[in-house]
């Protein structure tokens, strides 16, 4: 059996009443990315934004069906083809603005260059509300 992915999805532009937590196949890291068990995602105003109607999210590059939440913390499960500086285990923290992805999951994949590793003694939770506003 796949292996699945509790994830908040999008299939229709709105308010929160459009907003749906279920499981989806899990993505595995491709080239270039990493892959990162969730142990904490936030949710911006941003994110209600982009979400709020079509026009808004083309210009944010979101098409439905899409994955919701722009910030999230965790740790590195999976390591994709010609990453170096992470490894399976890594505490790290990062944001989805650069393309949608499904950060309010349990396993988002995203590029490397998005995720930042945190520093021995920081706060998870802490870093995954203030990264999207430039912490």
């Amino acid at each position: 059996m796949q292996e699945q992915n509790r994830a908040v999805r999008l299939d229709a532009f709105g308010g929160p009443e459009v907003l749906d937590v279920r499981e989806v196949p899990a993505p595995r890291a491709g080239p270039g990315q990493v892959r990162v068990r969730v142990t904490a995602a936030g949710l911006n105003p941003m994110d209600w934004i982009m979400t709020a109607d079509a026009d808004t999210a083309a210009r944010f590059g979101l098409s439905l069906p899409a994955g919701f939440g722009t910030d999230y913390a965790g740790v590195v499960d999976q390591v994709g083809a010609g990453v170096s500086g992470f490894a399976p285990g890594d505490r790290v923290f990062g944001g989805a603005l650069s393309r949608a992805v499904p950060v309010a999951a349990s396993f988002p994949v995203g590029q490397i260059r998005r995720a930042a590793e945190l520093q021995a003694g920081r706060h998870v939770h802490g870093k995954v509300v203030i990264d999207l506003q430039g912490g």
